[in-house]
């Protein structure tokens, strides 16, 4: 039988009755031995299957293919002539090898908006360049500034598909950080611990809580200890040291910098409602802000190594400025009536009965951190003033009244101590099941939320040796009968800082 749907090449009357020709010419067989009239092969087959010998008798089936026609020669000769130039033979210089791509790839893009955009001139971050570039090929700084860069890149380009890569590859980036740190065993390289120090920046590009960035922080500052215990004989480099510098003096609620409009709040309400026990995170987020711009006038001074006269006096009126704020806000607290108020239930021992006894705890965490950001904007403020009256002609330009603005930063700095070295009991101080409140290190809920204002104080260059006396014996209780690991860190900082010269 015939195939149909293909050529068939075959008599009209073999294929009306459906039977299989045998493709003779100029008559098939079949029709001649059947005595039928053949009309013949089809033109098609008459020019592809030709017989030498006679159609009737010859039984040979020896096939002359046609060689398909030269269709690049019919082509060629539809094409016009080329046109004569006007250059001569020895004008035309051969050019020389291009590269294989002659776009820069997308990693060499994102990575130069990381360079030019986040990495700064001073802090730990000014060292990334150099340990970045004497890191290896494979090792997780490098892959973790990739993840960065990308997520830069994909901010500015707002693309969604290129911000999904970027979280994929800050995943297997973590992963080799993960296999790194479990490799090398306690020595850890500075590349290694610049990727720990890199994976908080990398949180916040990439839209992460802050309470993850905290742990890459927390995370942090435990491997440079154990780094630093391990290498006493050998003195850690300058990258180690700006990293170790950085790791505390940083406020942790700075971490929500890049996302301030995440934390937005609605007016300026500082009504009663806002200190309710529903209003405890609002109050959290409040201070990020308000700290989160006490960081951005401490990275506008430090930013240049020789502001220009009209920047020094523009940052710090901005300082100024910020300074009411935190004073406008935190008189909603009442600092003298709430203390004076601390001081009476503690001494008459009314506070443990109270209901409001872990609210007022927390109030005085919130207001202990607000004092020590407010240290730090003070002690910036005391240095641009000190900077404006070594040039005399900037302050008089400006119409500051400098004097006046350096006596009574270091007054308020002096009472901004004192207050956080007055809160240090609240902290210290825990409630039992009878209802009792003891200085006792079990069950104290808020002892951990005054480290990080004491150590401002020790590193303040403005407050009494009186005060940081305090604060170092506060936070070696802290660590010896306590156990908050975060004392001992921060101890151990400050004794490498060269706040001290013995080691307690």
């Amino acid at each position: 039988m015939p195939k149909y749907g293909g050529v068939y090449r075959g008599c009209p009357s073999c294929r009306r009755r459906k039977k299989k020709c045998d493709q003779t010419y100029p008559a098939c067989q079949r029709c001649v031995s059947r005595g039928e009239t053949c009309p013949g092969v089809a033109a098609t087959a008459d020019a592809m299957f030709r017989h030498a010998s006679s159609p009737a008798s010859g039984t040979s089936l020896d096939i002359t293919i046609i060689p398909p026609p030269d269709l690049k020669s019919k082509a060629r000769a539809y094409q016009r002539p080329p046109r004569v130039s006007a250059l001569k033979i020895y004008d035309l210089v051969e050019p020389q090898d291009l590269p294989q791509t002659l776009h820069p790839s997308l990693e060499n893009v994102a990575e130069f908006h990381f360079f030019s955009k986040i990495v700064t001139s001073i802090g730990w971050l000014s060292y990334l360049p150099e340990v970045y570039s004497s890191s290896p090929e494979q090792s997780p700084l490098r892959k973790l500034v990739g993840a960065a860069s990308l997520s830069v890149l994909a901010k500015q380009r707002k693309d969604a598909s290129l911000f999904v890569t970027a979280r994929n590859a800050n995943g297997m980036a973590l992963r080799t950080l993960h296999n790194a740190i479990g490799d090398q065993g306690q020595y850890l390289q500075d590349d290694v611990l610049f990727a720990v120090g890199l994976c908080r920046i990398t949180c916040i590009l990439q839209g992460d809580p802050g309470t993850t960035a905290r742990t890459h922080s927390v995370g942090l500052q435990k491997l440079l200890q154990q780094r630093l215990r391990i290498s006493d004989s050998s003195q850690p480099t300058d990258a180690v040291l700006e990293l170790i510098r950085s790791a505390k003096a940083e406020l942790p609620v700075l971490l929500l910098h890049n996302t301030r409009e995440d934390a937005a709040f609605p007016s300026d309400s500082y009504d009663d409602s806002f200190w309710n026990c529903s209003g405890n995170c609002q109050c959290e987020k409040r201070i990020a802000l308000l700290c989160s711009d006490v960081g951005e006038v401490l990275r506008k001074f430090h930013s240049t190594t020789s502001p220009v006269h009209f920047d020094v006096c523009t940052t710090l009126s901005q300082a100024l400025d910020l300074d009411a704020r935190l004073v406008s806000w935190t008189a909603g607290m009442a600092p003298i009536a709430w203390s004076q108020h601390l001081d009476h239930a503690m001494r008459s021992g009314l506070w443990p009965s109270r209901p409001g006894y872990f609210f007022d705890m927390q109030i005085a965490t919130f207001w202990t951190h607000l004092q020590a950001a407010r240290v730090l904007l003070l002690e910036c403020i005391v240095s641009m003033a000190v900077e404006l009256i070594r040039r005399g002609e900037s302050y008089n330009y400006a119409k500051l009244d400098v004097d006046g603005i350096l006596s009574k930063a270091i007054t308020t700095i002096d009472e901004m101590v004192y207050w956080i070295c007055f809160c240090i009991p609240v902290h210290l101080y825990s409630v039992g099941n009878d209802k009792v409140m003891s200085d006792s290190p079990n069950g104290v809920a808020g002892a951990a939320g005054i480290v990080w204002p004491l150590y401002v104080v020790l590193s303040s260059v403005s407050a009494k040796d009186e005060y940081k006396k305090q604060a170092r014996e506060t936070l070696e209780k802290l660590r010896v009968e306590y156990g908050i690991g975060q004392a001992r860190t921060t101890l151990e900082n400050c004794y490498h800082l060269g706040h001290w010269s013995t080691f307690p």
